[in-house]
């Protein structure tokens, strides 16, 4: 009760959280925190060991340092991941394909989220799969390229900062 009359009394903050009510922001971070975790993560193991050894030994340094991994808790969970070139044989094409596919469910998981938060009611479903699958792979290759320029920018001597904006 106290709190709806906090609410009224300040009219920006009130806004702000019926917002967030109306967006479901709790119960949306939720759904793209469980599919990035349970979809994307093992896309980029797969992905890392498909592309060139140099560039997938970079997406997974990439992958450890934004979880916060340090060398001694990553060299025991290096030992759980297989070799590249058994994790290639032992998915195949295929399973990079269907790895591929059930990633989408994060790119829809976004794009609801989206058409939720800017109150888009007439978003098509019918290109859903297809656009989620052309912003995936977009998002792939700039996560790549993040990690070239990356590497290209720690070459650089001088100040680290341009690293520090485009990581």
């Amino acid at each position: 009760v106290w709190a709806s009359g906090f609410l009224s009394r300040v009219p920006v903050l009130g806004r702000l959280v019926s917002e967030l009510v109306r967006v479901e922001v709790i119960d949306r971070s939720l759904a793209i925190g469980a599919q990035a975790l349970l979809a994307v993560l093992p896309l980029l193991v797969v992905v890392a060991a498909w592309a060139p050894p140099s560039l997938g030994s970079d997406v997974l340094g990439q992958i450890r340092d934004a979880m916060g991994l340090g060398t001694d808790v990553a060299a025991p969970l290096q030992e759980l991941v297989l070799p590249e070139e058994q994790l290639r044989e032992e998915t195949g094409f295929i399973g990079l394909l269907i790895t591929l596919i059930s990633a989408t469910s994060f790119s829809r998981a976004l794009q609801r989220t989206y058409a939720k938060v800017w109150d888009l009611t007439g978003v098509r479903r019918s290109g859903a799969v297809r656009s989620s699958v052309i912003w995936l792979l977009a998002w792939l290759v700039y996560l790549d390229g993040v990690v070239v320029l990356g590497k290209l920018l720690d070459d650089v001597p001088g100040d680290p900062a341009p690293s520090l904006v485009v990581l």
